[in-house]
């Protein structure tokens, strides 16, 4: 239990000192500097999402793909059974 409440109180303690090191480097932005830093940043998630999607449905399709191959072996295999 010790060990938990150490390792909150050191994240707390980071979250702080960045926090403090955010404003202190940040004191100077403009209005527009905020803006164009946001939309740099929504940029960046933006681009990540995309190539998650992107990543996602590729493996979809060869899912699929594969999934289609294995019922048409499935179904020569049992045909070829019932030739027998």
């Amino acid at each position: 239990m010790a060990n938990w409440e150490e390792k909150s109180r050191r994240k707390f303690q980071f979250t702080q000192r960045y926090l403090e090191h955010f404003k202190s480097h940040r004191v100077d932005y403009t209005d527009r500097d905020i803006q164009m830093e946001i939309l740099y940043t929504n940029w960046l998630i933006k681009d990540a999402t995309e190539k998650t999607r992107k990543n996602t449905s590729t493996i979809v399709t060869i899912m699929a793909i594969l999934i289609i191959i294995s019922l048409l072996v499935s179904v020569q295999v049992l045909g070829a059974i019932s030739l027998i």
